[in-house]
């Protein structure tokens, strides 16, 4: 039974049924299943079951969909493209941890705050004077408690930030012209302070300069491809 403020996931390409016996009203988002980057495993386990609306990460992430459902008339292009990679990325995190990729034995209230931590850093991507200790000041919690976090996930929080910095370049880079942005314009608006430093760490994550990365996605070629 869905009830207000609780949500389920559906996948457009398996058979489902929904019983409506009553008036009814809800709002639906409909993600590309790539988008997510989560396995069809992963995504079957997460499909068909109820997610709260009232505790744990399930409870971040219905309220942040309600009032992205609220304000999306609103929003300008590149602001509603921005929230709908956020929105992407915590339906990743929901769906991992229902696979429990997440360290279902980790307490409750260990996956939320990773959970909190995680949607902040998301919203702050952009932001270069983004740290651990300003993180963990506007979370309440100390330094040394935010790497345990992040080092019970197998990585940290430095790492972190950096590979979501990176994958969000890599996708606006991807963007196709006349519309595709400048490899320096780019590294900005996510964060990078030094243009050569992300050429850097594109090319040590990827295997290619940026430059070479835009040139295949945008026009089609097999660098494009590969990556995608």
């Amino acid at each position: 039974m869905v009830r207000p403020g609780s949500f389920t996931c559906s996948d457009a390409g398996r058979p489902y049924l929904r019983e409506q016996p009553e008036a009814f009203r809800f709002t639906a988002f409909r993600v590309p299943k790539q988008a997510l980057g989560v396995s069809d495993g992963d995504l079957r386990a997460a499909t068909g079951t109820l997610f709260s609306g009232t505790s744990g990460t399930s409870a971040l992430v219905a309220g942040f969909l309600h009032r992205l459902a609220e304000q999306a008339a609103g929003l300008d292009p590149y602001t509603a493209h921005q929230l709908a990679l956020t929105t992407t990325d915590l339906l990743a995190v929901l769906v991992r941890e229902r696979r429990g990729r997440l360290d279902p034995q980790a307490p409750e209230h260990v996956r939320g705050m990773l959970a909190r931590v995680r949607e902040y850093v998301l919203r702050h991507l952009g932001d270069p004077a983004l740290c651990p200790e300003r993180i963990a000041a506007d979370h309440h919690v100390s330094v040394r408690y935010l790497h345990k976090l992040f080092r019970a996930e197998g990585t940290t929080v430095g790492r972190w930030i950096l590979r979501e910095r990176l994958e969000r370049c890599r996708r606006e880079l991807a963007r196709p012209a006349p519309a595709a942005p400048t490899v320096a314009a780019v590294a900005q608006r996510w964060g990078f302070v030094s243009t050569s430093h992300f050429s850097r760490a594109f090319r040590a994550a990827y295997g290619m300069a940026p430059r070479d990365w835009q040139a295949g996605a945008t026009g089609g070629g097999a660098a494009g491809q590969d990556l995608a």
